[in-house]
């Protein structure tokens, strides 16, 4: 199934997006992992049964379904528990978990984003704090500045990212 679910994603088959939300139910984690891969990618709409699903699988015990579901998050609607999973998983195990749901929040515009992404610059991997400063670009809120500048002025990649976002705030129209 997963070889099929990839042929729809490489073949851009958006209609097919209810039949591969179905297969996120599967007992084999490399179906769950490649029908959640295949909604996120292909920038299916994501409906309340579809983001229940996405939901779920924030819980997988695969770290790659677990990521695959916060891109998934990525296009739900902002509800209280989309963001609660995705910030959940910014305090997952797996940096790779952390930084596809820090991303997804970048994307979440609620009065909580920009809380959990500040949150994030405290986690000691250098990549999920790098991570977290780029997704506040995305987001784009400007109340983002005063928790970037003290990251300013140093010798490290995450001094670059909070350079660049600074930069892609102060350009933005952004509040």
């Amino acid at each position: 199934m997963p070889v099929t679910l990839a042929a729809l994603l490489r073949m851009r088959a958006v209609e097919q997006a209810p039949w591969i939300a179905d297969w996120m139910k599967s007992d084999d984690q490399d179906t769950r992992w490649a029908a959640a891969f295949a909604l996120a990618e292909l920038g299916a709409s994501v409906d309340s049964e579809t983001a229940r699903s996405f939901i779920n699988l924030t819980r997988d015990a695969n770290p790659f379904v677990r990521a695959a579901a916060a891109q998934g998050l990525a296009r739900a609607d902002p509800t209280a528990e989309t963001l609660d999973s995705l910030a959940r998983l910014t305090t997952d195990r797996d940096p790779k978990v952390q930084i596809e749901a820090l991303r997804a929040i970048g994307k979440v515009p609620t009065e909580r984003s920009l809380e959990i992404l500040i949150a994030a610059l405290g986690d000691a991997n250098e990549n999920v704090r790098i991570t977290a400063v780029e997704s506040m670009a995305t987001l784009g809120d400007r109340r983002a500045i005063s928790s970037l500048q003290p990251l300013r002025f140093r010798d490290s990649p995450v001094a670059w990212a909070a350079e660049q976002t600074l930069a892609a705030l102060a350009a933005g129209g952004a509040q």
